[in-house]
């Protein structure tokens, strides 16, 4: 299994958030999910992090952020 991003949502300050099963985003570690400035740099001041492959985002208006995720068997 790779690494691969498998979705993602603007949020409305223009910053991206990625989902999927990865372990690095930006040469940092980040694990699963992660935030990204509009340039496309890291957003080191996000560190959510989850052991579920994220397979779905949407980002509500007033910031907030649902995800969805599966469980490795």
């Amino acid at each position: 299994m790779g690494n691969y991003v498998m979705t993602s949502a603007v949020q409305s300050d223009g910053k991206t958030i990625i989902g999927g099963r990865f372990t690095t985003a930006g040469g940092e570690a980040r694990t699963n999910i992660a935030r990204l400035h509009a340039d496309g740099t890291l957003d080191a001041a996000f560190t959510a992090s989850t052991n579920n492959d994220v397979t779905s985002l949407a980002a509500q208006p007033d910031g907030k952020l649902l995800t969805g995720a599966s469980s490795r068997a």
